[in-house]
């Protein structure tokens, strides 16, 4: 077991990076930034030779995380993120439990028949709705903070507005970029401020 337990706040991200998935990627930083948690994910990380390591070690500084398993049936079949799924399974069973892990899919019982060694551990069905996807963070991630569904969503839309901004100013045409993944954790934050403010509550 690690000797100092990574704080639960950092949640690494592992999730598709296609143009479908752009919402819900946002949506998911909108919602971590609200429950006052640090977005985490391998745009981080350049691409060297040292990269698994690298990788390795970023989801050892998070005490959760996330992973989407929506494409690993998808033809041609995406193995990135059952693999990190692999790598957070056995750094939270050798952890004694620092680290947890949660399972999301759009289809249901999917995962038990593409994935069978995770029977046992819910897997949390979002359909690609951004709502049922801010149930799920609201469900397995606790917080001090008042948040609310609907709060979650304000803030994932006025985030996709922002992203949209940020897409044009880069002239680029994905939000699956380190820098603009950079500004959306830092305007996040901001907004999920002002918002929970607005609700009286204490950030």
């Amino acid at each position: 077991m690690r000797r100092n337990a990574p704080p639960e706040t950092a949640v690494f991200l592992n999730v598709p990076f296609d143009r479908a998935y752009e919402r819900t990627f946002v949506a998911l930083i909108a919602g971590l930034c609200m429950l006052g948690c640090k977005p985490r994910c391998v745009l981080e990380i350049p691409a060297t030779k040292d990269r698994l390591n690298r990788l390795f070690e970023l989801i050892q500084e998070c005490g959760i995380s996330i992973h989407d398993l929506s494409r690993a049936s998808a033809y041609p079949p995406r193995f990135n993120m059952p693999f990190e799924l692999g790598l957070a399974a056995a750094l939270g069973l050798q952890s004694n439990g620092d680290h947890r892990f949660f399972i999301m899919e759009r289809v249901p019982y999917r995962v038990q028949k593409t994935l069978s060694d995770v029977n046992g551990y819910d897997s949390h069905i979002h359909n690609g709705s951004i709502a049922a996807v801010t149930a799920a963070l609201l469900d397995f991630i606790e917080s001090t903070r008042p948040v609310e569904p609907d709060g979650v969503v304000a803030v994932a839309r006025a985030l996709w507005a922002a992203a949209r901004k940020m897409k044009a100013d880069h002239r680029t045409e994905t939000v699956f970029r380190p820098a603009i993944f950079r500004k959306l954790v830092v305007v996040g934050t901001e907004l999920s401020e002002v918002a929970l403010e607005a609700a009286g509550a204490k950030v």
